[in-house]
């Protein structure tokens, strides 16, 4: 047993003697109130009465509230174990999080992957900044929506996710891409990539280095999408960890028969016209 262990358990033993020896001078103070009289009697009584309170009160904290305190400390501890093994920095809501997304990227710099459906809003308000971003630091910028040659199946689950057409949602996808393209190449991006998901996901994510938000996706297109539950993850090496799942789990698509995720031909890069991947974990 170590020398705190040990500490503890004398404070405890003499916190317990200080108890009962309250309840006992407590009964010693009635019975001596009852062979007095008059005003002297009152007083002991009164006495006798403040010390057994407190003594009882000395005993519910010992007894319950003492290891109720410890149990809910417990599983705080607990708690936030588990959070710090999973990678998760904060939880929020797509209402606070969308209307200051650009502020993360300068936040957390570093090569920058975007993960959306098409981002058609998030293009037109974003692609610009993006690009000047990542063309300062260098970072890589890499955008994957669905692919317009997606199975039919696949583009009317999102059509009908976002209550629009199949018409619409094949036009969106590319209207987006072109504003990204346009971007990229205006603020000369050194490695710009486009990339095409196959399958249906149950998230889309802004990433930036070694940083990400996770945005959930809604199941019934009746809920509102302010209100999607968003969480900032971080790498950890943790393979569990959500942020490092997230990444080997896309990682995964690219390797499926047939591959669920492919990289646009026609990706550009300001240097050379070749894309150049992007380096997993590194940042600047």
């Amino acid at each position: 047993m170590d020398a705190l262990a040990l500490l503890r358990q004398i404070l405890r033993l003499r916190t317990a003697l200080a108890i009962l020896a309250l309840l006992f001078v407590g009964v010693i103070l009635f019975a001596l109130a009852g062979s007095l009289h008059g005003v002297l009697s009152q007083v002991v009584d009164g006495v006798a009465v403040a010390v057994v309170t407190t003594g009882v009160a000395g005993l519910v904290y010992e007894v319950w509230l003492r290891r109720s305190t410890q149990l809910q400390l417990i599983e705080l501890i607990g708690l936030a174990h588990s959070v710090e093994r999973s990678g998760i920095v904060e939880v929020s809501t797509w209402r606070a999080v969308g209307q200051s997304l650009d502020q993360f990227f300068v936040k957390y710099p570093g090569h920058i992957d975007i993960f959306v459906t098409y981002g058609e809003t998030l293009a037109k308000n974003l692609a610009s900044r993006l690009a000047k971003h990542a063309a300062a630091g260098p970072y890589t910028l890499t955008i994957t929506t669905l692919d317009p040659a997606a199975p039919e199946a696949v583009r009317q689950a999102y059509a009908n996710l976002f209550s629009t057409t199949l018409q619409v949602l094949d036009a969106r996808i590319p209207e987006a891409r072109n504003v990204w393209k346009e971007a990229a190449a205006a603020a000369k991006v050194p490695s710009f990539t486009i990339r095409n998901f196959r399958t249906i996901l149950p998230c889309t994510y802004y990433r930036s280095g070694n940083h990400m938000w996770v945005v959930l996706q809604k199941a019934a297109p009746s809920r509102d999408a302010d209100d999607l539950p968003v969480i900032l993850c971080r790498k950890t090496g943790n393979p569990s960890a959500l942020f490092d799942w997230i990444v080997s789990d896309i990682e995964a698509c690219t390797k499926a028969e047939p591959s669920l995720l492919t990289t646009e031909a026609a990706a550009t890069s300001a240097a050379d016209n070749v894309a150049k991947p992007i380096v997993e974990g590194t940042t600047n």
